[in-house]
C-alpha cells in the first residue's frame, strides 16, 4: 500500500437504491470504456470453484495527477495477479471462454461483492464511500474478504484512504507489517520495502517518488506501505 477506505430497511428504499446504483455504474463503467476497456460484471451468481480477483468499483470525490479513479489499471492488474498465481501455484484461476483471465468489476453495494475473495482497489486517496457502501464493506471484511490497496501517494491522499477505511472498520489500527514478518519471507525473501512508481512517471522523471518529498521512501515506511 503506497501514502498518499446490511441495515433493514423498507422496500421503498431498497428499490431507490437499486436504482442509483444500475445508474452509478453505468456512469462508472463508462470511465473504463472510455479508454478501451469493456467493464466485465462479475454475475450475481457466480461460482466454479476457482480464484477471482475483482476491481472494486467506487466513487471518487476528487481526482489526483495520472490517477484515474477506480478504473486505475483495469483490467491488466488483476489479469496479471491471476496469472501469477496460476504460473506460481496450484491454485486454478477463473477464465473466460477464450481462456484469459477474467476481470470482474463489483461495487461495494453488489450482490456479488460476498464472491469474490480477492478485491483491488486503485488511486484509493480519491475514494469516498457513502453509509451503505461503508455498511458493505465491513460485512465483507468481517466475513473474511481480503481487500488489497494500492497506487495513491502523497499526504492529501494518504490521509483521504485513512479517513475512509477508518469509517469502515474503526476498531481497528493501521500498523506497519515489519521486515521480519513470515509475510515477507513467503515466497520471496524481501529485505527492503521497494517503491514501485507508475510507468508514466518514471519514464519522464527517472524517479520512484510520484510526489516528489511528500513520497520519499523513508515517508513511506513511516506511514505503512
Amino acid at each position: 500500500m503506497r501514502p498518499g477506505r446490511l441495515a433493514v430497511t423498507t422496500g421503498a428504499f431498497l428499490l431507490a437504491l437499486l436504482c442509483a446504483g444500475t445508474v452509478l455504474a453505468q456512469r462508472w463503467g463508462r470511465v473504463a470504456e472510455g479508454y478501451g476497456v469493456p467493464v466485465q460484471h462479475m454475475p450475481a451468481t457466480y461460482s466454479d470453484g476457482t480464484f477471482a480477483a475483482c476491481k472494486l468499483m467506487y466513487r471518487s470525490n476528487r481526482s489526483e495527477y495520472l490517477g484515474m479513479g477506480w478504473a486505475t489499471d483495469y483490467p491488466v492488474a488483476a489479469m496479471n495477479l491471476m496469472t501469477r498465481v496460476s504460473e506460481l501455484t496450484k491454485t486454478p484461476i477463473s477464465k473466460n471462454d477464450e481462456g484469459e483471465p477474467n476481470h470482474f468489476v463489483v461495487s461495494a453495494t453488489d450482490p456479488a461483492l460476498f464472491r469474490c475473495p480477492y478485491l483491488l482497489a486503485s488511486d484509493v486517496g480519491t475514494l469516498h464511500f457513502s453509509d451503505v457502501e461503508v455498511a458493505r464493506m465491513r460485512a465483507y471484511l468481517l466475513k473474511g474478504g481480503f481487500l488489497w490497496v494500492d497506487d495513491f501517494w502523497g499526504t492529501a491522499s494518504w490521509q483521504q484512504w485513512t479517513h475512509e477505511i477508518k469509517r469502515v472498520m474503526p476498531e481497528y489500527q493501521i500498523i506497519d507489517i515489519p521486515l521480519e514478518h513470515p509475510i515477507r519471507h513467503t515466497l520471496y525473501d524481501l529485505q527492503t520495502i521497494p517503491q514501485v512508481t507508475a510507468i508514466q512517471n518514471w519514464r519522464r522523471t527517472h524517479d520512484t517518488r510520484e510526489r516528489g518529498d511528500d513520497s520519499t521512501a523513508e515517508r513511506e515506511v513511516e506511514n505503512g506501505a
